[in-house]
């Protein structure tokens, strides 16, 4: 050995090895970016790219606006069709639980405002009523059944917008029934009634004539016949459905004594009134009869549609009255009898109108050849044995 010395040896750790560290240019501080050399907007969306973006949401939500809204029309209508069923199932079985020769029925009934209601009514007993005008051999007393609401069943309610009307065959509305809101000349062809059990005077101030609008309130039922179900048809005289009016008009005899707006059995009520040895007969027709605030005159029909009040109105010309929710008028000083129903320019629609849009009838003004309006009313055919609604296709009845 020369007099060399060994210097120490150092570990160099390899690039890449363990515990080696950032190589230059590859990940180490050299390679560190500074966002402030790429400019202020690097980070965000510049002007143009937010325009796009938004032009794009505004095309996604008008494609999915119509598509939402059909979706929701179409799941009002399938609800309007089953609450419809329903309420003519209960009706059914109410029907099949009463005795031979007290029929069962489903009342359809319409506030101003409200909505389209179906009341399971069951038959409690007959009244020798006063027909509004007797005609030649028309004997001066008809006998009349009454029905009351089922206590234990409630009513069923169609959606808001949505309303049924019952078909009327020809010759089947009289001086009694719709005789106001169908003059003579039109009552020889079929029509569709709509429930006229809300358009009346409630607040006139006269309590004598706000006891006597029965002869205002008027509708259809779909009738049962008791202990087997079967339908029934609309012959005979209308019946009555004790449906007590809100007016104040009970402060004297014989409406001050018997108060069918407090009573908590309307079948009672009903047998109280034609078995009171106190009350004449006329007292009896004032409670109960065709000319009674208190009851609805209503007439058994086999066929039923159900309809959007919006685009029926769009159909005829007509616009959905925001105090009564459907094409009628609200009665008033002047319109003291309802519904009246008049086009945009005030003047009045025919109610074959509604007839031929609702059977598919109504054609498009000014088309060439002449186009259908389409109709989305639905038509449903009572089965005479089961007592079921079944849906027609096609033009009807």
């Amino acid at each position: 050995m020369t007099g060399k010395t060994r210097r120490p040896f150092r570990h160099r750790p390899l690039h890449g090895g363990f515990g080696a560290g950032p190589r230059p240019g590859r990940g180490g501080p050299s390679a560190t970016r500074n966002p402030a050399a790429h400019g202020p907007g690097s980070s965000g969306f510049t002007l143009i790219e937010l325009l796009v973006v938004i032009s794009i949401f505004v095309l996604l939500l008008a494609l999915a606006i119509p598509a939402f809204s059909s979706m929701l029309y179409s799941s009002e209508q399938a609800l309007a069709a089953n609450n419809l069923r329903t309420a003519l199932s209960a009706a059914h079985d109410a029907a099949l639980r009463s005795p031979a020769g007290l029929d069962g029925a489903a009342v359809f009934t319409f506030e101003p405002g409200g909505r389209i209601s179906i009341i399971p009514c069951v038959q409690v007993a007959q009244l020798a009523d006063a027909p509004q005008a007797v005609i030649g051999n028309q004997p001066a007393v008809v006998m009349r059944d009454v029905f009351v609401p089922v206590p234990t069943m409630e009513p069923v309610q169609i959606p808001m917008g949505w309303m049924v009307r019952g078909y009327a065959p020809p010759n089947s509305i009289d001086n009694e029934w719709y005789e106001q809101t169908y003059p003579v000349g039109d009552r020889t062809r079929g029509n569709w009634v709509f429930p006229e059990t809300g358009f009346y005077d409630t607040d006139s101030g006269n309590t004598q004539d706000m006891a006597a609008d029965g002869r205002d309130r008027q509708t259809f039922m779909v009738r049962f016949e008791g202990g087997t179900g079967r339908l029934r048809r609309g012959d005979g005289a209308a019946a009555l459905v004790l449906l007590p009016s809100p007016a104040a008009f009970r402060t004297a005899a014989p409406f001050a004594t018997f108060r069918a707006d407090r009573e908590a059995d309307p079948a009672r009520f009903v047998r109280r009134v034609i078995g009171a040895g106190s009350l004449t007969a006329m007292q009896k027709q004032q409670l109960l009869g065709d000319v009674s605030s208190d009851t609805v005159l209503a007439r058994a029909v086999g066929q039923l549609a159900i309809y959007s009040a919006t685009r029926l109105a769009g159909a005829v010309g007509a616009r959905v009255n925001p105090d009564t929710g459907s094409i009628y008028q609200k009665p008033g000083p002047s319109n003291n009898y309802g519904p009246k129903v008049t086009n945009i320019a005030g003047q009045p629609i025919a109610g074959d109108t509604i007839n031929r849009w609702i059977e598919g009838r109504l054609m498009v003004p000014g088309s060439n050849p002449l186009v259908p309006f389409a109709t989305d009313a639905r038509v449903f055919a009572m089965d005479h044995y089961m007592g079921v609604p079944q849906e027609l296709t096609g033009s009807a009845p």
